[in-house]
């Protein structure tokens, strides 16, 4: 029997050092896991905090993206007011050449009124000068033709 039991104890320390290997290569690997966990949090935090900086620079892209859409949109609006001053001075302008225009025509027209009444006046002034004339002069001997009369005014 004591053959069985040195077998037994035999088989038993076989037992409990394979057992003790394949705990110390067991503990090895959770060694080897743990400093790979270790290194996949460190990863993961770095992961973090560029997620967290992308986040950022997101955030301030977004902020930037909507000050250009606001100072874009006022500029449009501040456009539009410009455009519409300008399409009011236009229409003033316009207003005001066509006020000018009509009263440039209508003082021609006065003018020509005037000048053609001046003309009227003249004629008529002229006629009552020339019967008047016709009537105080004395019936001369001899008329001169204008050539003759030219010739004695010179001399």
């Amino acid at each position: 029997m004591d053959w069985i039991i040195a077998i037994v104890l035999l088989f038993s320390v076989i037992t409990a050092a394979a057992a003790l290997l394949l705990l110390d290569r067991l503990m090895k690997f959770m060694h080897r896991t743990e400093h790979m966990l270790v290194e996949l949090h460190k990863e993961t935090l770095q992961l973090i905090q560029q997620g967290r900086s992308i986040t950022e620079r997101g955030q301030h892209l977004l902020d930037t993206v909507e000050r250009v859409s606001q100072e874009s949109a006022a500029w449009s609006d501040t456009s539009s007011r410009i455009r519409g001053s300008v399409n009011h001075v236009h229409e003033q302008v316009d207003g005001w050449i066509t006020r000018t225009m009509n009263t440039l025509d209508s003082a021609y027209e006065v003018q020509q009124h005037r000048i053609h009444d001046l003309l009227r006046w003249i004629d008529t002034a002229t006629g009552l000068y020339a019967s008047v004339a016709a009537r105080r002069s004395p019936p001369t001997k001899s008329a001169r033709t204008p050539d003759e009369t030219d010739a004695a005014v010179k001399q």
